[in-house]
């Protein structure tokens, strides 16, 4: 899939839906959920709310901790080889002996290989850019866990690290860009709104991206109240009550295409003559930010789709909207580009969320 983009700016927030499965984890402690959602400084009703409703992103981090804590498994017990409570002090340490964002990114990564037995995270230089991915194919996941509770866990992974480095960072640290699994068919989530910068769905991975010379950006360890918290995930979540989400940063190429295609441009030779480049060095970098034109124009053509949808165009307008032949043909297009039917992502729009 190309990158989609989401301009909404506001205070991390996530569906309560996402939460709910910490019900079901506390039962099987022998937990009294209102109790300890009490302790955790939240209300006890919280899992009676509709799956829409929203509750702050930092409700997440402290069951994290309550779970791990009690459970003495830092994996919420998704993992067939624990994490013992502790395993994240680890990480800590590590980070006190660095000095730059990349040598951060480069230590957590280590310690969660070592800890995990495997190479699941890995930190990439890409043109103009470093990443910290996450690669969780062949990961040894418990038998029976829920595969939308991980997909959610382990993009909060992403906020995780990412609030841990600005907590250290001598400099304001902004993400360029997202990588999720998630398929796109499964509609807004507001906790993706944390990170205000492009993010592309269906990935291969999970994964942060920031530029090139934020790798370089100095960090003081002894600067971040995280890292002397009880747990990482508490600290993390007193951080998310009181730091506001990261600040983009500047637009990428593949961000202005879009936008130009939204305000009507089509053909590749004037998408580039609006940027000011010839058509080679707009593929050049389109290459750069790990994209193409063609992929951005199934991504705008998807957008409008779903839109269109949405609003309750019938499959035949929205196909001639779209500068297709027939409905069939777009009807293959959109399955190609969701892995659903429109009919099966009009089935989606249900006020109650279902794909969690």
């Amino acid at each position: 899939m190309g990158i989609m983009l989401d301009s909404t700016r506001i205070a991390p927030q996530v569906y309560v839906a996402h939460l709910t499965p910490f019900a079901a984890m506390l039962r099987a402690m022998g937990h009294d959920s209102r109790q300890a959602l009490d302790s955790c400084g939240l209300p006890a009703d919280l899992f009676q709310a509709p799956g829409t409703a929203q509750a702050p992103l930092s409700a997440y981090f402290r069951l994290c901790e309550y779970v791990c804590v009690r459970a003495g498994d830092e994996t919420l017990r998704v993992s067939q080889r624990p994490l013992l409570v502790g395993a994240s002090d680890l990480v800590q340490a590590r980070l006190h002996d660095c000095r730059t964002v990349e040598q951060a990114l480069n230590a957590v990564a280590t310690v969660y290989n070592i800890l995990h037995g495997s190479k699941y995270n890995l930190v990439q230089r890409r043109a103009g850019q470093i990443a910290y991915i996450i690669d969780d194919s062949g990961f040894p996941y418990a038998p029976g866990h829920d595969a939308q509770f991980v997909m959610f866990t382990l993009e909060c992974l992403l906020v995780l690290l990412h609030v841990i480095l600005a907590s250290m960072a001598e400099a304001p640290l902004a993400p360029h860009a997202l990588r999720t699994r998630r398929p796109p068919a499964q509609g807004h989530q507001p906790h993706l709104d944390y990170w205000g910068a492009p993010i592309r769905y269906a990935a291969d991975s999970y994964a942060v991206f920031y530029s090139a010379s934020a790798a370089a950006i100095p960090i003081d360890a002894g600067h971040s109240a995280i890292l002397s918290a009880r747990t990482v995930y508490g600290g993390v979540a007193r951080a998310l009550e009181h730091m506001a989400p990261p600040e983009p940063g500047e637009r990428s190429v593949a961000q202005k295409v879009l936008a130009l295609m939204g305000q009507g441009a089509a053909a590749q030779e004037e998408v580039a003559q609006l940027l000011g480049c010839s058509v080679a060095t707009l593929r050049r970098r389109l290459t750069e930010e790990n994209t193409s034109y063609r992929d951005l124009r199934a991504e705008h053509l998807n957008m409008a789709a779903r839109r269109m949808l949405a609003e309750g165009m019938s499959l035949a307008d929205t196909a001639d909207a779209l500068g297709f032949s027939d409905a069939r043909s777009f009807a293959r297009a959109f399955h190609a580009w969701n892995e659903i039917t429109p009919h099966q992502y009009r089935e989606t729009l249900s006020p109650v969320p279902s794909n969690f």
